[in-house]
């Protein structure tokens, strides 16, 4: 069998253009050229459709598998053989165009880290077109070395609460799940939020040497915000467990609501409102915009990082999934009096506080009413 460098592969093959997997362009006394044919002796050319599985009958979402290496001796294949675990939505690859004869094979599956979780070897004749199906075992490389995590959420309650379903567009979205060890803030291993959640649904530990480890998982979103962690001791042996943690909130969701003096906006002339939470340390817990500017005690202008104004005739605005705890409200409005508006600039004045209960979210996050009076 002679092979061809992958760019021959875009040159005068149309059907290859079509195909999912590695191409392998043979000649052979049937002929050069794609797709099965007459071969050695007779035997026809075919083409290889691999099937995989994980860990009996795990799909690649379930096993946490992001890509297959697929190896078969004396046969060069695109992208060194790595090829997505699922393509067009089927768990699998077709390779093209294979003389007749029989071959060797290796399967090795890896997650997003590229940490090898499963594997698997075999044998497969051609003579026309053939299937393979496997199921790929877990990879042991010492005596303790794997396991199984899967995770679900504490109660919480209210509306809106976060869920690992990113792109639905509620901004409480959590979008991956990260384990740690011991102290350490780097991650061993990060999975899709969803891979490990509840019944029928696993991810593969890495590999760890025997004996007990404290883990924590942890939840975040897009922008990297902890929503909730467990921490348990896990125990890793010769025989694989699974181990269920259940995550603890760390944030809620607040609303902050304000009440004009004169019982309107339009009485003074408030236009927009801008916010901050401060913490114990007497920081402020949101950035604070590029360009944004400052008044009288320098209270930010505009929103808590994001940069757009919330309009003074909106009355309230909800925070989603800030951290759990209490806080000083800052909030400041400007409109057409110059010098601006705000509220509890006066240093005579206490700032009002807020309590944010972690769990709860919606309808029942914590709330604030704020008077926004003229300051001179």
């Amino acid at each position: 069998m002679r092979t061809f460098p992958s760019w021959l592969c875009l040159l005068g093959l149309s059907s290859t253009l079509m195909l999912t997997g590695g191409c392998v362009v043979s000649t052979g006394p049937g002929g050069p050229g794609p797709g099965p044919g007459p071969g050695p002796g007779g035997a026809a050319r075919g083409d290889i459709t691999f099937h995989w599985t994980f860990d009996q009958g795990q799909t690649c979402y379930q096993a946490g598998v992001d890509h297959v290496v697929v190896s078969i001796p004396g046969q060069p294949l695109q992208n060194n053989g790595s090829y997505a675990c699922t393509t067009a939505g089927v768990d699998g690859i077709v390779l093209r165009d294979f003389d007749a004869g029989s071959y060797s094979f290796t399967l090795q599956a890896y997650d997003v880290n590229n940490a090898e979780l499963y594997a698997s070897s075999g044998t497969f004749n051609v003579n026309g077109n053939v299937q393979v199906t496997r199921d790929l075992g877990p990879v042991t490389q010492n005596p303790g070395a794997y396991g199984y995590l899967t995770w679900d959420f504490a109660t919480a309650t209210g509306t809106n609460v976060p869920t690992c379903n990113a792109g639905t567009g509620y901004s409480n979205d959590m979008t991956e799940v990260d384990l740690f060890e011991g102290s350490s803030t780097t991650p061993l291993a990060r999975y899709s939020c969803s891979s490990g959640l509840g019944t029928g649904y696993r991810v593969s530990l890495p590999y760890l040497n025997p004996g007990p480890h404290t883990l924590t998982l942890a939840s975040f979103d897009a922008s990297g915000v902890e929503y909730a962690f467990q921490t348990q001791t896990v125990n890793v042996g010769p025989t694989a467990v699974e181990t269920v943690f259940t995550l603890a909130w760390e944030v809620g969701d607040v609303t902050i609501a304000w009440s004009p003096a004169g019982g309107s906006c339009g009485f003074y002339g408030i236009v927009d409102m801008g916010f901050n939470l401060v913490d114990s340390s007497g920081n402020e817990i949101f950035a604070r915009p590029a360009g944004s500017g400052s008044i009288g005690d320098g209270l930010s202008y505009f929103d808590v990082g994001s940069g757009n104004r919330y309009l003074c005739t909106d009355y309230a605005i909800t925070y989603p999934a800030v951290p759990a705890g209490t806080y000083g409200v800052e909030v400041q409005g400007t409109g057409n009096f110059a010098g601006g508006y705000y509220s509890w600039s006066d240093p005579t004045y206490p700032t009002p506080e807020v309590s944010i209960q972690a769990g709860r979210f919606g309808s029942a996050g914590s709330s604030i009413t704020v008077p926004v009076d003229l300051y001179y």
